[in-house]
């Protein structure tokens, strides 16, 4: 399992650890800065590719725990908007969790 995931944003890499609990909170505070900066970012993280946009989802909610309101949203394929508490999951779980129909439900044309 690689532990350093890479943001990509107009004019620069970042890379951070992400393998504990503070490691994600840091990165996850970093992708909520850039995509407020720069709109969207590439995130690669084990391997695997997701374009993070900041937004949320039309209804607002989070697609996970539908009671938050969704801050970033994760696109690979399709759309995933979460809250700040879902998205430090799905991070440090490497997206591993996500339900598969979920991810079908937050999928925007």
């Amino acid at each position: 399992m690689q532990v350093i995931a890479r943001i990509r944003y107009e004019g620069g890499l970042l890379m951070l650890p992400s393998r504990t609990p503070y490691d994600v909170e840091t990165l996850c505070e970093n992708l909520d800065w850039y995509t407020a900066r720069h709109r969207e970012v590439q995130l690669e993280i084990d391997r695997y590719h997701y374009r993070v946009v900041r937004g949320r989802a039309e209804d607002g909610a989070c697609t996970q725990c539908r009671h938050a309101r969704a801050t970033l949203t994760f696109v690979n394929g399709t759309r995933v908007p979460l809250c700040p508490g879902c998205a430090r999951a799905a991070v440090s779980s490497r997206f591993a969790h996500w339900p598969p129909d979920a991810a079908r439900r937050a999928h925007v044309g």
